[in-house]
């Protein structure tokens, strides 16, 4: 934890992570909170607003506010928890609050915390005076991998899970993985589930080193393995897709279901639990279409088996969950009918299904998610 900060024993590295042309310098380290905070100053901002929900900042706001403020003037504002948050009110109470607070054009925004206060922070960002510079500090396994390496910031509405947000990157990532000594196992297998559908889409190395990071103890140098899979993972396609529309949509893999589920469950589930179920179902529509074979479908279950993910005692409805997947937000990427839902599918571990067109999205009926979703 950062009360236990040396910095002769810290150790920063440096990983390549791109976003289009763009090199996004991301700093990976554990109990480094004095280095990420000489690096923010570097930037020289008039003042950074550190944005963090209700828990984060009574764990960590009083040490991180004693180290930061040696380097720069800055501004703490906490937000309640959690994914109902996630919305338009809270954007506005939030930029009202900054604004409030001396903001101005040569300002720093910092999310610290999970992948929620990411978007809602990095939103934000992107909305106040046209674009502020934005540094995310993840604290969750999930944020430092996954949720932060992206260009997407966005936030729910009542019909559908990110469908209100923009496209804008971050000046700097800074992941500390001390953080992460405070995670229940629940938040630890929440990361692990972005991991596996890597793995599952990109197979070989990505899969054979997943599976030893994830078999592994929950260890410093593991945690820290997974955070550099993760993100060399979203490299390799982020530099070539920034907006995750072409071929970096394959990680949208288990979402289309996953948000569904992660929506219906009204937060009993976490993000990454969502997605191993989401995949669960996905493979079986891949394998009921002709595509996964019966053998790739015995791996694939057996590797998302490994996550341990469940439904609450309360399952969520059938119907529910539908209403969500009708209005998922990758529809419009190719034409489909009424009765048609785009979904990534795979052919086998490490190959996603595509048409002739290199497209990554397949048709898939409504009729046969529905049959699938019916015993839950």
């Amino acid at each position: 934890m950062y009360n236990d900060i040396n910095v002769k024993n810290s150790v920063v590295q440096k990983l390549d992570f791109r976003i289009g042309s763009r090199k996004i310098p991301y700093y990976l380290g554990s109990n480094c909170a004095r280095e990420f905070a000489q690096i923010i100053g570097g930037l020289r901002p008039d003042k950074v607003f550190i944005v963090a929900d209700e828990t984060v900042s009574g764990i960590y706001k009083e040490v991180i506010l004693g180290t930061f403020q040696s380097q720069f003037r800055c501004a703490w504002v906490s937000i309640a928890p959690g994914e109902t948050e996630k919305n338009i009110t809270t954007i506005s109470s939030l930029c009202s609050q900054i604004l409030a607070s001396e903001c101005t054009r040569k300002s720093i925004i910092v999310p610290l915390g999970g992948g929620v206060i990411g978007n809602i922070a990095g939103l934000a960002a992107s909305l106040l005076f046209r674009g502020i510079r934005l540094v995310h500090m993840p604290t969750t396994l999930l944020a430092m991998h996954d949720s932060v390496t992206s260009c997407k910031q966005a936030v729910n509405h009542a019909s559908s899970k990110n469908i209100l947000g923009a496209y804008y990157s971050p000046e700097a990532i800074l992941a500390d993985t001390a953080f992460l000594a405070t995670l229940p196992e629940k938040h630890i297998r929440s990361g692990k589930g972005e991991l596996v559908k890597n793995a599952l889409i990109f197979g070989g190395r990505q899969y054979q080193e997943v599976l030893m990071a994830i078999s592994g103890e929950t260890s410093e140098e593991n945690l820290i393995r997974m955070v550099e899979l993760g993100v060399e993972a979203k490299s390799s396609l982020l530099h070539l897709d920034p907006f995750e529309k072409q071929q970096a949509i394959i990680f949208e893999y288990g979402h289309t279901i996953g948000h569904g589920i992660e929506l219906s469950c009204k937060g009993e589930l976490s993000h990454g639990e969502s997605i191993a179920l989401g995949m669960k179902y996905a493979a079986v529509i891949s394998n009921a279409m002709g595509l996964l074979p019966n053998e790739s479908l015995d791996i694939h279950q057996q590797l998302i088996a490994k996550l341990q993910p469940a439904f609450p005692a309360e399952k969520p409805d059938r119907a529910a969950i539908m209403r969500y997947v009708m209005n998922d937000n990758k529809r419009g990427y190719i034409p489909t009918a009424k009765d048609e839902v785009p979904m990534i599918l795979l052919r086998g571990i490490g190959e996603v299904a595509a048409d002739k067109e290199h497209h990554y999205l397949s048709k898939v009926p409504v009729a046969l998610l529905n049959k699938t979703l019916s015993n839950l």
